[in-house]
C-alpha cells in the first residue's frame, strides 16, 4: 500500500518508467518526479523511506546524507549504495583508475563513520556478491566487442574497456556496498 515517489533528473527516463509503470497496473501507486537529487522538492519529514542506489556518490554521500535526513520522517529509513574500498592496500592501478572515477570513495568504516556523524544508526550493511558484478560486466564486454570493429576510435569504448580491464583484475580490493541507516532522534 506504500506510495512511492520515483525521482530523476532525466525526463526521458521517467517517461519511460511510467509506461512500464502504466503497463502493469502500478501508474496509480507512483508518482514521477523530474527533480535534481542536490534541491528535491519535497518539504521536510516527507518520507519515511529514501531508497538510493548508486547515485549518492554524485553528489557526495555525506552531502546526501544531510540533506536527505531532513527529508525522513522520526525515526524514518535510508538505504544507499556506495562503491568502497574492501581493503586497506588496494592496488596503486585500481587507486589511480577509481580516483579519476570516483575521488570520495572510502573504506566501509569510513563510511560508517559519517553516517553515525551524520545521525543515523546503522541497522544493517553488506557487500554485494561478485555475482552481480559479473551479471553487469560480461554483457558489457560482449557488446563491446560486437560494436568495437565499427567504432575502432571511441573514446567512450576505449573508456568502457578500462573500466572492465579494472573490474577483472582487483574486482575483491573494491564492491557495492548496501548501507540500511535509520534516523536518530
Amino acid at each position: 500500500q506504500a506510495e512511492i515517489v520515483a525521482v530523476d533528473n532525466e525526463q526521458s527516463a521517467l517517461d519511460e518508467l511510467g509506461e512500464r509503470l502504466t503497463e502493469q497496473r502500478l501508474d496509480t501507486r507512483v508518482t514521477l518526479s523530474c527533480a535534481n537529487m542536490t534541491d528535491l522538492p519535497f518539504p521536510p519529514e516527507s518520507f519515511d523511506c529514501i531508497w538510493s542506489e548508486g547515485s549518492a556518490y554524485i553528489m557526495g554521500v555525506e552531502q546526501a546524507l544531510t540533506q536527505w535526513r531532513k527529508l525522513l520522517t522520526n525515526r524514518g529509513y535510508m538505504v544507499v549504495s556506495d562503491l568502497i574500498w574492501l581493503t586497506d592496500n588496494p592496488s596503486q592501478e585500481a587507486v589511480a583508475f577509481w580516483e579519476g572515477e570516483y575521488p570520495d570513495m572510502q573504506t566501509i568504516e569510513k563510511r560508517l563513520g559519517q553516517m553515525r556523524q551524520a545521525g543515523f544508526e546503522v541497522i544493517d550493511h553488506f557487500t554485494l556478491r561478485e555475482q552481480a558484478w559479473h551479471d553487469y560486466y560480461q554483457p558489457l564486454k560482449a557488446r563491446v566487442a560486437e560494436v568495437k570493429a565499427s567504432m575502432p576510435n571511441s573514446n567512450a569504448i576505449a573508456d568502457i574497456e578500462r573500466e572492465i580491464a579494472i573490474y577483472e583484475r582487483y574486482l575483491g580490493e573494491f564492491g557495492y556496498h548496501m548501507f540500511v541507516l535509520r534516523k536518530g532522534a
